[in-house]
């Protein structure tokens, strides 16, 4: 699972946005519960304006670790860029819970 991330990212340096998603997708199928690997495809989702993937990688990212700050921080980004500002402030909210002093929550 873990090579197919590192592929993944590898491909997102050179911009190959779809064959890192393929690459995600083939890392969960091996490691289901690694929220990192939602987080980062959700990030490649929000960049390429594919919010209801986005938004579902999110979500993933946070049901698999409640407690991962990364999560709420990609579900605030979801949130803000689609102007949903009262449920971004929501995932700020849980973020700061979490981490208190995480910068990009205040």
């Amino acid at each position: 699972a873990e090579i197919h991330r590192l592929k993944a990212n590898d491909l997102i340096r050179k911009k190959d946005f779809l064959g890192a998603i393929q690459e995600f997708k083939e890392s969960i199928k091996h490691n289901p519960i690694n929220p990192v690997t939602y987080s980062e495809r959700s990030l490649i989702y929000l960049t390429k304006r594919y919010y209801k993937e986005a938004l579902g990688d999110a979500l993933n990212s946070i049901t698999v670790n409640k407690k991962f700050s990364k999560g709420y921080q990609r579900l605030a980004d979801i949130d803000i860029e689609t102007r949903e500002y009262e449920k971004a402030l929501i995932a700020v909210t849980a973020l700061l819970e979490i981490e208190p002093n995480n910068g990009r929550g205040k």
